[in-house]
Formats: C-alpha cells, sequence, structure tokens
C-alpha cells in the first residue's frame, strides 16, 4: 500500500510541475484537444517543431497511478499516443526550448437519471393475440383475471385481434389507428404475440408511458404485472 501510496506522489508531483511550467513553455499541437471525450477515439497526436534538439515523451495518471501511455507514432516532430480516462503530461523540448502540454481524456459518462415512474393511477391495459394460433384456455383464464381486476380497480382492459378491422368513412376496411400505435409498440419491442400493454396516461398532455410484455398465462402473473407498474 506504501509504495502504491509513493507512486501516486510522485505521479502528482510531475503533473504539478507541469502545471508550473506552463507559463514558459511553448506551444504544442494537440489533436484531439484537451479535454479529448471520453467516447471519442482515443488516440491522441502531439506535433511540434521537428529539430536536432526536439522530442517529447508522455507519462499519465490514470486512478490516481503513474501509467506509461500506448506510443504508437514517436516519428520526427510528431508523438502519437493513447490510453484508458486520465490526464496525460506531454513534455520534452523544442529546439532547445522546453514545451509542455496537458491532456485530460476524460472517464465515461455514467448513466443518465432514471426518469421516475408514472404515478400510481388508472391504467389502460391491453392484450393483443392472433385468433388464427387458435383458442387456448390458459390465456382465456388469465385474461377473465385481468378483466375482473380491471373493472375493480377502474382501468381500461381491452382483448383484441391483431387482425381487427374497421370500416373507415369512405367504405374502405382497414385496421384502427390506436391497434396500429399498440402493434407498433409491440414490432418495436419484439414481442411475441400474445403481448400485454400497459399504457399510463400522462394527464398533462405530454407522452403516455406504455410498456409492452409477452403476456404471462400463469395465474395472477398479469395482475401482478399491472400492479407492479403502478395500476
Amino acid at each position: 500500500m506504501k509504495s502504491k501510496n509513493r507512486a501516486t506522489c510522485r505521479a502528482v508531483a510531475v503533473l504539478v510541475a507541469v502545471a508550473m511550467l506552463a507559463n514558459t513553455a511553448s506551444a504544442i499541437n494537440v489533436s484531439p484537444p484537451s479535454p479529448v471525450p471520453a467516447l471519442s477515439p482515443t488516440q491522441i497526436t502531439v506535433e511540434y517543431a521537428a529539430g536536432d534538439k526536439s522530442f517529447v515523451f508522455v507519462i499519465g495518471v490514470v486512478d490516481g497511478a503513474m501509467y506509461l501511455p500506448d506510443v504508437q507514432d514517436a516519428g520526427p516532430g510528431k508523438l502519437t499516443f493513447s490510453g484508458p480516462p486520465g490526464t496525460y503530461a506531454v513534455m520534452g523540448t523544442e529546439n532547445g526550448t522546453r514545451i509542455q502540454q496537458t491532456v485530460i481524456v476524460e472517464g465515461s459518462p455514467g448513466p443518465g437519471p432514471t426518469p421516475p415512474p408514472p404515478p400510481p393511477g388508472k391504467r389502460l391495459a391491453v392484450v393483443i393475440w392472433e385468433s388464427s394460433n387458435g383458442a387456448r384456455p390458459e390465456i382465456a383464464a388469465a385474461t377473465q383475471a385481468l378483466q375482473k381486476y380491471c373493472r375493480e380497480k377502474g382501468h381500461v382492459f381491452r382483448f383484441v385481434d391483431k387482425d381487427l378491422k374497421e370500416r373507415r368513412p369512405d367504405g374502405s376496411e382497414g385496421t384502427p389507428l390506436w391497434l396500429q400505435t399498440y402493434l407498433r409498440l409491440v414490432q418495436t419491442d419484439n414481442v411475441k404475440l400474445p403481448a400485454f400493454i400497459i399504457v399510463a396516461p400522462s394527464g398533462d398532455g405530454s407522452e403516455d408511458k406504455a410498456v409492452v410484455v409477452p403476456f404471462p398465462t400463469e395465474k395472477g402473473k398479469a395482475i401482478e404485472i399491472l400492479k407492479s407498474k403502478g395500476g
């Protein structure tokens, strides 16, 4: 542990010394410029004036410890390196003049804040099935139990065949628009029929929140899912 602490102190001391020299150091062209975004390629190119008295090297501090990055190209007037998120010090001389540059590679961003779940309230519970597959007793039993629960709690329940058609004002027949919306959700989430869609109305004019899962035929399971989604 002590040796690790000493290494960390040495690494930090190097970078502090580099920062103190910032006012006297000449410019170095760094691409991409520091700070390097977390999601961009971490290959960094440093360019400086080539000459007999010109050279550069790079060291870094990663997770509090000294780190030597991978150098891919160290040709005259150019150095290309890569490394994990951390702080890197590029140092050397340019025609006899001391040069330095600090390069920061940003860490990967953490997950964004989880949006709060819709508050408990009335839900729209939709079961979409395919009648051409034939009636299955377990589906009928599960949907009847769900329908009874929805009626008791004031939720809206719909049990609908995916091939449902309605007559339009022009006399043609087609899939109702509301069913088209739910079928798109089923397709987007790659859920096989029968599918269970739970919709939480926003109540403020914003987009409703919908959850799509395979419809469970186990006794009471669909009701448990609906309860877990605020219903």
